[in-house]
């Protein structure tokens, strides 16, 4: 393990084959260009709260990325982790971030997260799970549920009060492209296609815009009513 406490910047290069957690640092912290690898007894990174900034985690035992409350993640990949690629827990950001190959979730999202603008590919499972009353906006997630859990798909989220706003979600095994079954939830303006099931929404206690499938082609136009900006589409 690389064990690091205090309020000062870490980086440390290369953290590689250890029997516990790879980078293993306390609160208030920022990480910067590291990369761990196939850490045999844990978590690649491991951070209780700060910033993850510029690094790899692939190969690990357990999360690539795991990081406490008040974390931001940004600018990462995690590829190939045993559990998660990256996981969050309460008031967390990751963005611009990339996970794929994880055997379960790529990005884990706990309460009051957000992610966006990150790519999960090739999961197990999920491409991005969980989430209550956070922000998921603007990912895509392509050929996650690797595993062909139907209850699996590329955002699946069973919290409640979440925004779920301009994903893209494709080639998702037999399982859903956007799963919502949580209430007070908000799903606009995301595009599917090539899932197992394109949208599974609960229709008590959710928002959501119109769904509109276009997956024969043509051209857009307000007689298929597709005037409303907040339409989810098929394609």
């Amino acid at each position: 393990d690389r064990d690091v406490t205090g309020v000062q910047t870490c980086a440390l290069p290369i953290s590689t084959a250890n029997g516990g957690a790879g980078i293993n640092v306390a609160s208030d912290m920022v990480v910067i260009g590291c990369t761990a690898s196939s850490n045999t007894g844990g978590n690649g990174i491991v951070i209780s709260s700060g910033q993850v900034r510029d690094c790899t985690a692939l190969l690990n035992q357990l999360d690539g990325i795991n990081v406490g409350a008040n974390s931001a993640v940004t600018h990462c990949v995690a590829n190939s982790n045993q559990r998660n690629g990256i996981s969050t827990t309460v008031d967390s950001r990751v963005t611009d971030c990339i996970a794929t190959n994880s055997q379960q979730a790529g990005i884990v999202l706990g309460t009051a997260c957000t992610v966006s603008n990150c790519a999960a590919r090739y999961n197990h499972g999920d491409g991005i799970s969980g989430g209550t009353n956070s922000f998921i906006v603007g990912n895509a997630c392509d050929s996650n549920n690797q595993d062909f859990n139907s209850a699996k798909g590329g955002i699946d989220s069973a919290g409640n009060g979440n925004t779920i706003d301009g994903n893209s979600c494709t080639s998702n095994g037999n399982g859903g492209g956007i799963i919502a079954t949580g209430t007070h939830n908000i799903i606009i303006r995301n595009t599917c296609t090539g899932n197992g099931f394109n949208y599974n929404v609960a229709a008590s206690g959710n928002t959501y815009g119109p769904v509109i499938d276009m997956s024969a082609g043509g051209i857009i136009s307000s007689s298929s009513g597709t005037v409303n900006p907040w339409t989810n589409w098929i394609h």
